[in-house]
Formats: C-alpha cells, sequence, structure tokens
C-alpha cells in the first residue's frame, strides 16, 4: 500500500520537481531559459542579471558593466557568444537544474563536446534563478 502513495505523490509531482539534479538537455534549456532573465551569482560571490531573447539576442549585466551578444545550444550545451571580450569572454556550459527555479552552470571545455563539461568537480561557474518565480537556489552561493 505504501508503493501506492508514494507512486501517486510521485505522479502528481510537477515536472521541474521531478528533474530537480538534472543535467538539461537542449531542448530543456531552450523551454527552461529562452525569453527569460535570469540573477544570479558566480561561484566567486559577483551577481549579474542576464537576458536569453527568444531570438538568440542576449544581454548581460554585472557590477563591471553591461554587454550584449548572442546564445544558442550546440551540442544539448548552452553557448554564449559576446559582442565584446572586454567584459565577458563567452563560451559553453552545461546547464545542471538544482532545484525548481535554480539553474548551475558547468563550463564546457573549448571543443564543446557534450557530456565533457566540467562539472565533474563538483563546482559551477554560475547559479542563477528565472526571473518571474520564486527563485529556489540555496541562500549560500556553494554547496
Amino acid at each position: 500500500m505504501r508503493w501506492l502513495a508514494l507512486l501517486m505523490v510521485f505522479a502528481g509531482m510537477p515536472q521541474a520537481l521531478a528533474d530537480e539534479g538534472k543535467v538539461l538537455d537542449g531542448p530543456a534549456i531552450i523551454t527552461d531559459l529562452a525569453g527569460k532573465t535570469v540573477r544570479g551569482a558566480y561561484a566567486d560571490g559577483t551577481s549579474f542579471t542576464e537576458t536569453f531573447w527568444p531570438d538568440g539576442k542576449d544581454t548581460y549585466w554585472d557590477p563591471r558593466g553591461t554587454s550584449t551578444g548572442h546564445w544558442s545550444v550546440e551540442n544539448n550545451l548552452m553557448c554564449f557568444v559576446y559582442d565584446s571580450g572586454e567584459l565577458m569572454s563567452g563560451g559553453c556550459f552545461q546547464v545542471v537544474r538544482s532545484a525548481r527555479n535554480c539553474f548551475d552552470f558547468y563550463a564546457a571545455p573549448a571543443n564543446g563536446k557534450e557530456g565533457a563539461a566540467a562539472k565533474t568537480d563538483g563546482r559551477y561557474v554560475a547559479r542563477a534563478s528565472a526571473d518571474g518565480v520564486d527563485g529556489t537556489c540555496p541562500v549560500d552561493l556553494q554547496v
């Protein structure tokens, strides 16, 4: 009887909750982040805000300044190219949903191969929540 109750709990669970800790594939990255503004912090505590426009344009801000560029999904990685390399260098990142509205970004190697992201060391490059939904990232930036 317990298994039936447990099954009912999981069956009624929103997909986002079931996906906690999941590495997002390309379609999930687009569904969860395209057209959204995220607010977060890097592992060193520097805050940032970034908007991923549906047309692939990108607007970025951190305390050092602002930048524009483009984002895309390649090999199940979220990739960025910025118009000015002075503020941001860009690159590709594996995206992990660490909570309902909390996304961790792990740097991928320069060759951008899927599955080869640097998640193995357990330290994300950045963590962010999408605007418009209660953020669910832990209070401490690095766990």
